[in-house]
């Protein structure tokens, strides 16, 4: 079985999305450090993410302590805004509001295409190319 995370780069946007059955609780540690390295491509310019967690369980305490200081160190480098692709959960945008600081300009949506509309009306530029990091195929 294949359970990877992909990181696909604009100019000025990171879309992270991950493969449905994906095993966080062993690969979140290599998420965060991908994002992060990412993260270092924009650091001469504002920048956003689109962040797809609808295949990403409710996360622990400590997955959520990890996202919020990953979170922190992207917008110390320049993350303005994050467009969160999510299913209608009310725990996930609250997860995601615990996680975000509120300088961030953060919306939900159920679409890829939305997140990258929204994006777009925003200024960024939304057409990637393929993904940049696919990693922890898993037999």
């Amino acid at each position: 079985m294949s359970a990877n995370f992909h990181i696909s780069c604009s100019s000025d946007v990171m879309m992270v999305s991950i493969d449905p059955h994906w095993d966080h609780q062993q690969y979140s540690n290599k998420l965060a450090e991908a994002m992060l390295q990412h993260s270092e491509k924009f650091t001469d310019t504002a920048w956003a993410v689109i962040d797809d967690i609808r295949n990403w369980p409710v996360k622990s305490p400590q997955e959520i302590e990890q996202c919020t200081e990953v979170a922190s160190q992207m917008l110390n480098m320049g993350m303005t805004n994050c467009a969160i692709c999510v299913e209608d959960l009310a725990v996930s945008k609250w997860m995601m509001k615990k996680i975000v600081s509120p300088k961030v300009n953060m919306r939900f949506f159920a679409t890829i295409d939305e997140c990258k509309a929204w994006l777009s009306e925003q200024g960024f530029d939304t057409e990637f190319g393929h993904p940049t990091t696919t990693t922890n195929d898993v037999s």
